[in-house]
């Protein structure tokens, strides 16, 4: 929706990020199902392509590597030949490639990763795990499996190893990964001086050129250096999608509804509840786009993507009032 690339395209380009394991381990195949759990990456609820699964064994719940890889925004990648999984920071161009991956895996809010109670025959596979130049050790019981020529991988363990927070909520079939606050996302004060070093504050002497205010040479509040043009795009590209989805969501279930019934009264009372979910979605469009703005300006860059974002709304918002009048006729 949002300049997305096609994806034929960038399932080549992360074919190089993320390198699928054929071999597997001389091990036997176990038995276990899928679950239809939600996983939800910095308030962006993912979904996984048709034949991946998201499936728990022995109390661990495993996803496909490349779907961590976009999930959790990382270079990771397979060596056949040692058996290692290696995480590190993303380059340029592979950041470019799985940004477009995450904007194409959300989902609407609620909607699970992948079908659950699929019958599943996963095999273990040996493997062992580097993240940023560090090898770190699978928790005892835990292994890497292979199904269907992909290699599945414990989602909290490569989460947490990564600096992510996650949160697995069993009542509400829900996996939560967060990423820690920045410590350049506050302003930190510098650390008092020692009265006895001639720097304390109040002091006639600061013991450093021109410091009158009695603060260390180069002290004073640190404040975080502005995000890049492409985070805050980013940023709005995936909170725009997630707002899509669920549109298109509430929509076709209110449509459905309309052609389910022919009672009169039910389909008036779906028609109020369309326009009232649309005066909801419309009011989100207009404050999201006009808090991005207000970003863009206050660090200073070009604006001319609002007006792109607009045009796109009112490009969906004409197909979906056309999609609706064809589904209300008669």
């Amino acid at each position: 929706m949002w300049n997305r690339l096609k994806i034929g395209v960038l399932a080549t380009l992360l074919a190089f990020i993320v390198q699928p394991h054929y071999a597997q381990a001389a091990a036997s195949t176990v038995k276990t199902q899928s679950v239809a759990y939600e996983t939800i990456f910095d308030g962006r609820t993912l979904q996984m392509p048709d034949n991946q699964y998201l499936f728990t064994y022995q109390g661990t719940s495993y996803v496909p590597i490349r779907y961590i890889a976009y999930g959790l925004l990382q270079s990771v990648q397979w060596n056949a030949s040692t058996s290692t999984v290696t995480v590190s920071k993303p380059t340029d161009k592979e950041q470019v490639v799985l940004r477009e991956y995450f904007l194409n895996a959300i989902g609407a809010s609620g909607a699970p990763a992948s079908i659950g109670n699929q019958k599943l025959s996963i095999t273990p596979a040996k493997a062992s795990f580097v993240f940023y130049g560090v090898k770190k050790q699978l928790p005892a019981g835990q292994t890497a499996y292979m199904l269907n020529n992909s290699l599945y991988v414990p989602i909290r363990f490569m989460s947490e190893s990564t600096g992510m927070n996650v949160k697995w909520d069993s009542s509400s079939k829900r996996i939560t990964i967060t990423s820690p606050a920045p410590a350049s996302d506050k302003p930190t004060e510098p650390k008092p001086e020692d009265p006895g070093s001639g720097n304390a504050a109040g002091s006639g002497n600061s013991g450093s050129t021109g410091n009158a205010s009695g603060g260390s040479a180069g002290g004073g509040i640190v404040m975080p250096s502005p995000p890049a043009y492409e985070d805050v795009k980013f940023r709005a590209d995936a909170k725009l999608q997630t707002l899509y989805m669920n549109a298109k969501t509430t929509f076709l279930k209110l449509g459905q509804q309309y052609v389910d019934t022919s009672d009169k009264a039910k389909r008036a009372a779906l028609k109020k509840q369309g326009e009232a979910s649309l005066a909801s979605f419309s009011s989100q469009f207009d404050s999201l786009v006009s808090q991005v703005e207000a970003e863009l300006n206050k660090y200073g860059y070009s604006t001319s993507i609002i007006q792109e974002y607009r045009q796109k709304y009112n490009e969906e918002l004409d197909a979906g009032r056309d999609l609706m009048s064809d589904m209300m006729k008669g």
